[in-house]
């Protein structure tokens, strides 16, 4: 099992590998379409707006509960939603679904696990 933990930004600069984690993604979350877009423009305008993150917390003494969010502390900030509108790259109109009432969620809560741990703990897949 490889995990990768860092802070920053990652860019998919590669139109065929874009390509298909949209399609991915499309697969996973058809109704979700509008928050991937702007989690897209925003990442473009080096915002934070519809990122992911997961998010490691202290279930009791010997369990830790790991859950994934969507990060839409800047959805009313006025400086990044006009960053956003005079982006001058690319949009996906579509499935910015322009009018509609609510942005659609992906449904992320099948990712989240709950470890249970003791000072003997030992990771899945490795050897004692």
């Amino acid at each position: 099992m490889w995990e990768s933990i860092f802070i920053g930004r990652m860019w998919v600069c590669e139109t065929e590998l874009r390509k298909l984690a949209y399609d991915y993604l499309k697969g996973m979350f058809p109704n979700a379409l509008d928050t991937l877009e702007l989690s897209r423009l925003g990442a473009a305008v080096l915002s934070n707006i519809g990122r992911v993150v997961a998010w490691l917390t202290c279930d009791g003494i010997d369990s830790l509960q790991l859950a994934y969010y969507i990060d839409m502390q800047e959805a009313n900030d006025p400086e990044v939603l006009q960053r956003i509108a005079v982006h001058e790259g690319p949009r996906n109109f579509a499935d910015l679904a322009i009018g509609k009432e609510t942005l659609g969620l992906p449904d992320l809560r099948e990712y989240s696990k709950r470890f249970n741990i003791s000072s003997t703990y030992t990771l899945p897949g490795t050897a004692n």
